[in-house]
C-alpha cells in the first residue's frame, strides 16, 4: 500500500506545483514554456491568461483535496485491503480531476473566445 500512497502524494504535490506555475506564468505569453497549451489557449494573450488562471486554480484546489484525502484515508483504513481500495479510489479521483480541469477550461475557452 505504501507505493500507491507515495504515488498519490506525488500526484497531489505535482498538481499543486503545476497549478502555481500556471498561475504565476499566466502573464508570460511570449515565453510560454509552462502552461495550458492548446490551440484555443494560444490563440491570444487574453485566452492564454484566462486558461492558465482557470486551470492553475483547478489544479491547486484538486491537488490540495487529493493530498488531504490521501492523508485522511491513512487514518480511516482498518486493513491493508481497505487501504489499497481507498488509495486506488483517490488515485482514480485525481486522474478524473486532471481530465475534468482540461475539459472544463477548454469548454470555457470555447464559450468565451470562439464567439468573438
Amino acid at each position: 500500500m505504501s507505493i500507491i500512497i507515495i504515488v498519490n502524494v506525488v500526484i497531489s504535490l505535482t498538481m499543486i506545483l503545476g497549478g502555481c506555475c500556471m498561475r504565476e506564468n499566466s502573464d508570460a505569453y511570449e515565453s510560454c514554456s509552462i502552461g495550458f497549451k492548446t490551440k484555443r489557449a494560444l490563440s491570444s494573450k487574453d485566452a492564454w491568461y484566462f486558461a492558465n488562471q482557470r486551470c492553475g486554480t483547478f489544479w491547486i484546489i484538486f491537488g490540495i483535496l487529493g493530498f488531504l484525502i490521501t492523508m485522511i484515508s491513512l487514518f480511516l483504513t482498518t486493513s491493508e485491503r481497505n487501504g489499497i481500495v481507498m488509495q486506488s479510489a483517490v488515485l482514480g479521483l485525481q486522474i478524473l480531476a486532471f481530465v475534468f480541469s482540461i475539459v472544463k477550461v477548454e469548454n470555457q475557452l470555447k464559450n468565451k473566445y470562439d464567439k468573438q
